[in-house]
């Protein structure tokens, strides 16, 4: 009887007989990827991703762009979490490790530029995309740049392609997200 933690049953393929998840990994119990049809080098689903997630946070006042993100990112293997401004982000950071955090800059409350500050100071493993959809408007350099020089290490101008974000993320949690 398979056994779920954070998935739906029916998502797993047939011969997985359970799923654990640890705070860092993914464990697959299952008959050999021979039985499943796999090449043992392939990996399973995605390229082997699911070997190890990375958890992301993601950042913004923006309901619909929270989720957007979270479901890129969800179907790539990593675990996410939301936080809809820069307070509710640092009592997240407080309470849990993340991986990276993809933050939107211009938020009421509390805004990007302050939290990437309070960030980098007191989690400073943590990788940093900062993403702006009023960085166009704003002078030369702007927001964006601010972001990059006060220690997030990508920057990104909104609306973001599925490729755009997921290749972002990859090349800052590579090591990460398949260690």
């Amino acid at each position: 009887m398979p056994v779920a933690s954070g998935r739906q049953v029916d998502q797993f393929p047939s011969n997985l007989s359970c799923w654990c998840t640890k705070p860092q990994a993914v464990f697959i119990v299952g008959q050999p990827c021979v039985h499943a049809g796999l090449d043992f080098d392939q990996g399973w689903a995605r390229g082997g991703r699911e070997a190890l997630l990375a958890r992301v946070l993601i950042v913004d006042d923006d309901e619909i762009s929270r989720q957007i993100y979270a479901h890129v990112l969800s179907d790539e293997g990593y675990e996410v979490e939301e936080a809809e401004h820069g307070g509710k982000a640092i009592a997240k950071l407080e309470l849990r490790h993340f991986d990276l955090a993809l933050i939107d800059l211009l938020m009421p409350v509390r805004e990007g530029i302050e939290t990437i500050i309070e960030a980098r100071r007191r989690w400073p493993a943590m990788r940093i995309i900062a993403m702006s959809g009023g960085a166009r408007r704003l002078s030369p350099g702007g927001v964006l740049d601010m972001a990059l020089g006060l220690g997030a290490e990508d920057a990104l101008v909104k609306p973001v392609s599925r490729e755009l974000l997921t290749a972002s993320v990859e090349r800052l949690l590579g090591a990460v997200s398949r260690a």
